[in-house]
């Protein structure tokens, strides 16, 4: 449980950006998630920058567009769902030739629906600012 709150804090709350990554065509820039991320990182003393984008388009469309540069990384967890019984789908892509997300220099990971914000209460994630009609799209570049 622990380490699925590490990751699902590094592909929502990270840190800025470096890199090779290359913005996936109309994504857009979220400034505010990307500088909350920073914070969330700092706080954490995570290692890492990352930026956040967002975009209409639907998550195979996105995923097919890094998997021309990357590979997927399949994580081993339960299917998440929102209260109303949405499924959370994610994927994480590798841009280097490490075998995980945890010894990768460069991944990101894309998701929808969009989570602007999340809380813990009593054990149990909160999800806030959902928006189910974007993907979202983390890159994260270790530092």
């Amino acid at each position: 449980m622990k380490f699925f709150m590490i990751i699902f804090l590094l592909t929502q709350l990270s840190s800025l950006w470096a890199g090779s990554f290359t913005e996936y065509p109309g994504a857009k820039f979220d400034k505010e998630l990307t500088e909350k991320a920073k914070e969330e990182s700092e706080k954490a003393g995570v290692k890492s920058q990352s930026k956040v984008y967002f975009t209409s388009d639907s998550i195979e469309k996105v995923k097919n567009f890094y998997l021309k540069s990357g590979k997927e990384f399949k994580m081993g967890r339960p299917v998440q769902k929102l209260n109303d019984g949405t499924i959370i789908e994610q994927y994480f892509i590798i841009f280097d030739d490490a075998k995980t997300i945890n010894t990768s220099s460069e991944w990101l990971s894309i998701q929808t629906p969009f989570i602007g914000n999340f809380e813990f209460k009593n054990g149990k994630i909160e999800f806030r600012d959902i928006r189910k009609n974007l993907t979202s799209i983390q890159i994260v570049f270790k530092k």
